[in-house]
């Protein structure tokens, strides 16, 4: 859904699980990261958060929380865990390109 809906707006780079996108970190630079916080087997989007903050080259890049729970509890959670931003599925494609201006945005 996410690769649709950015398609001709952004070049994206997919990681499947948890264990490749924290390789992908350690290879490049972003200007944001998606992370869904279940991922299957492995890691979870919180340990990869982790992963990504300990990291070098990707520590101060914001990172959006991409998840099914959308209580505002959670939201705080996310957002105290490190999460740059929070958004629950399901959302439009608008609501996906507010959140990355949100966090690219010169005034955050």
């Amino acid at each position: 859904m996410l690769e649709r809906f950015l398609d001709g707006t952004a070049h994206i780079d997919l990681a499947y699980n948890g264990e490749t996108a924290i390789v992908k970190v350690c290879q490049h630079n972003y200007d944001v990261i998606l992370l869904d916080i279940c991922l299957g087997k492995g890691i979870d989007g919180f340990g990869v958060l982790r992963e990504i903050k300990e990291k070098g080259n990707n520590m101060n890049t914001p990172v959006i929380a991409v998840t099914g729970s959308a209580t505002e509890f959670d939201k705080e959670k996310f957002l105290s865990c490190g999460f740059s931003e929070f958004i629950a599925k399901p959302f439009t494609k608008q609501d996906l390109l507010d959140a990355i201006e949100r966090v690219t945005s010169d005034d955050v």
